[in-house]
C-alpha cells in the first residue's frame, strides 16, 4: 500500500482556524450548552467534533449523525470514550479508526470523513489517533447544506455552524491553501 500523505497547517493559517465560526452557544454548564444545541439542531443532521461535546450529547439521548473524537480534551485524556464507542456500536453505526497528527490533516482523515456511507441513514463515529481539531472544516465541506456542524470551545461553550454554500466555500478556500484541490474534491457533497 502506498503511504498516505499528511498536509501540515501553515503557521499563517493558525489564527484563521483558531477563531470561532458560526454561532457560539454558552451556558452555565456543558449539559445546558448541549441541550441548547440539541434544540437548535432538531430535525437536522448534526456533526459533532470533540469528545466532551459528543459525550454530553449522547447523555442527552442525541446521537450525532457524524461524531469525530480523539480521546482527549484540552490535551488531557478523556476517560469516557468507551461510552461513546458503546453507543455507536449499539446502533450499528459505521465506526472508523484513523490517524491524524496534531497541526495537520492526513489523507486518511479526509477519506474517512468524506467516504460515502454504505447507507446514508447510518450514523458514523470517527476515532482519531492524534488530533481531531483540524477536521472541522473537512466536516463542513462534506456536510449537506442545512446540516449543523458543532465543535467545542473550551471555557466558552460550543460553536455551531449551519452549513450553507458560503461556509462550504470558506472551508474550501482555507483548506485549499494547504491541501491539494483533488483531495478536497472528495468531500464536495
Amino acid at each position: 500500500m502506498d503511504s498516505l500523505r499528511v498536509f501540515k497547517l501553515p503557521d499563517e493559517l493558525r489564527p484563521v482556524l483558531s477563531k470561532p465560526y458560526g454561532e457560539t452557544i454558552s451556558g452555565a454548564d456543558r449539559f445546558t450548552v448541549a441541550y441548547k444545541l440539541k434544540r437548535k439542531a432538531s430535525g437536522r443532521k448534526l456533526w459533532s467534533i470533540g469528545d466532551i461535546l459528543t459525550y454530553t450529547l449522547l447523555k442527552l439521548d442525541t446521537v450525532p449523525y457524524t461524531a469525530v473524537v480523539d480521546g482527549r480534551s484540552e490535551r488531557r485524556v478523556f476517560r469516557n470514550q468507551g461510552y461513546i464507542v458503546s453507543i455507536y456500536t449499539a446502533i450499528d453505526a459505521e465506526i472508523t479508526r484513523i490517524s491524524n497528527p496534531p497541526g495537520a490533516v492526513s489523507e486518511e482523515s479526509i477519506r474517512a470523513v468524506c467516504m460515502e456511507r454504505r447507507d446514508p441513514r447510518l450514523k458514523r463515529l470517527i476515532i482519531v489517533d492524534g488530533e481531531e481539531d483540524l477536521l472541522t472544516p473537512i466536516c463542513i465541506l462534506k456536510a449537506d447544506v442545512g446540516d449543523m456542524v458543532a465543535y467545542g470551545q473550551p471555557g466558552v461553550g460550543v460553536s455551531v455552524i449551519e452549513v450553507d454554500e458560503e461556509y462550504k466555500g470558506l472551508a474550501e478556500e482555507i483548506l485549499g491553501r494547504f491541501i491539494p484541490k483533488d483531495y478536497l474534491a472528495l468531500c464536495r457533497s
